[in-house]
C-alpha cells in the first residue's frame, strides 16, 4: 500500500512537471534581450526585486519550471537561455562557448533589465558563470545562490583531485560518441557521470530528458571549451556578496568537495543540504529547494 501511494505521488509530480515544462509562459521564452552581440531568449513573471536564474549544462529556461510560480509570487522571476541553448539560434559552430563568454553575456543581460543589481540563482555549470560574474561585476549581484556549482578549478587537495578523476573517467567514451557524430549519446554519458549512476539518464522524468536532448548539440562545445578564467581559492575569497551554497544529500563526491572548498575559501558562506536529492535538485525535491532559496532571499532583501 505504501509503495502504491509513493508511486501515485511520483506520477502526479511527473505530470505537474510535464505541464510546467510545456507551459507557454516558460518555454519557449517569450522575450529577447541583446547582449554581447547575441540574442538571449528569456521569460519573466511577478513583481518586486529581480531574481535572475542561470541554468546549467544541456538546459534552458525549462530548468526552472518548478521555481517560476513560487518565486514570482514574491519576486520578479527572470530566467534566460544561455548562448547556444534552446531556443537561441547559433551564430557560429560553438567556438565561443566558454565560461568567459557566458559571464559577459550574463552581465549584458542583467544590464539590459535596467534594474541595477539583482539576485542571482545558478545551477551547476551556470554556477561557474555566476561566480565569474560576481568577481568581474560585483555591482550587478545583490546575492548569489549557487546550486552545486561545477567550479572544479578550486579543487586543490588530493581528495578533490580524486573526485575530479572519478567524475571525468567517462570522458573518453563521450569523446568517442562525439567523434561518431552522436552528441545525444555523449550527453547521456556525461549526465550519467553527473548523477553517479550508469542508468541515471533513463531514470530522469520525461520532460527533463526532452530538455537535455534538445540541448545535446552543446555537448561538443562544452567539452572542448577553452579553460575557464582562473577561479582559485583566493579569487573566490574576493566575492563579497552574500552567498548561499545548496547541495543534494545524494550527490556525487565531486560536487560535495567543490562546495566544501568554496565554503573554506569564502568564510561566511551559508550552506543548505536538500534531502532526497542529487544534482538534479530542482526535480528531486523542488519544495525544499524553493524554501531554501526564498529564505535566503528574504534574509538579504
Amino acid at each position: 500500500m505504501e509503495r502504491r501511494a509513493l508511486a501515485l505521488v511520483a506520477g502526479i509530480a511527473t505530470l505537474l512537471l510535464l505541464v510546467a515544462y510545456r507551459s507557454a509562459s516558460l518555454f519557449p521564452p517569450d522575450k529577447i534581450a541583446v547582449s554581447n552581440g547575441t540574442s538571449l531568449a528569456y521569460t519573466e513573471a511577478g513583481n518586486g526585486p529581480t531574481v535572475v536564474f542561470v541554468h546549467g549544462a544541456w538546459a534552458d529556461t525549462r530548468a526552472w519550471a518548478a521555481e517560476r510560480d513560487v518565486i514570482s509570487a514574491q519576486y520578479r522571476f527572470v530566467a534566460y537561455s544561455m548562448r547556444y541553448h534552446m531556443p537561441n539560434k547559433w551564430q557560429d559552430d560553438g567556438t565561443q562557448y566558454s565560461v568567459a563568454t557566458h559571464a559577459t553575456d550574463l552581465a549584458g543581460f542583467i544590464k539590459s533589465l535596467n534594474v541595477g543589481s539583482v539576485h542571482v540563482v545558478a545551477h551547476s555549470y551556470g554556477g561557474q558563470v555566476a561566480a565569474q560574474l560576481a568577481v568581474e561585476h560585483p555591482e550587478l549581484v545583490k546575492t548569489l545562490v549557487l546550486e552545486e556549482p561545477s567550479i572544479y578549478t578550486v579543487l586543490d587537495s588530493p581528495e578533490g583531485e580524486a573526485a575530479a578523476r572519478e567524475f571525468l573517467k567517462s570522458n573518453p567514451q563521450a569523446e568517442e560518441a562525439l567523434k561518431n557524430g552522436d552528441s545525444l549519446k555523449a550527453t547521456q554519458i556525461r549526465m550519467n557521470a553527473v548523477l553517479g549512476d550508469p542508468d541515471g539518464w533513463n531514470k530522469l522524468p520525461a520532460p527533463v530528458i526532452q530538455m537535455l536532448s534538445d540541448n545535446a548539440k552543446t555537448t561538443g562545445p562544452l567539452m572542448h571549451e577553452p579553460a575557464p578564467p582562473p577561479m582559485d581559492c583566493k579569487k573566490v575569497g574576493t566575492i563579497r556578496t552574500p552567498t548561499l551554497l545548496i547541495e543534494g544529500d545524494r550527490s556525487i563526491a565531486f560536487f560535495h568537495v567543490i562546495d566544501d572548498t568554496l565554503a573554506r575559501c569564502r568564510p561566511g558562506t551559508e550552506r543548505v543540504v536538500i534531502a532526497r536529492s542529487d544534482h538534479m535538485m530542482q526535480v528531486r525535491n523542488p519544495e525544499a529547494l524553493n524554501e531554501a532559496i526564498l529564505k535566503f532571499l528574504q534574509k538579504h532583501s
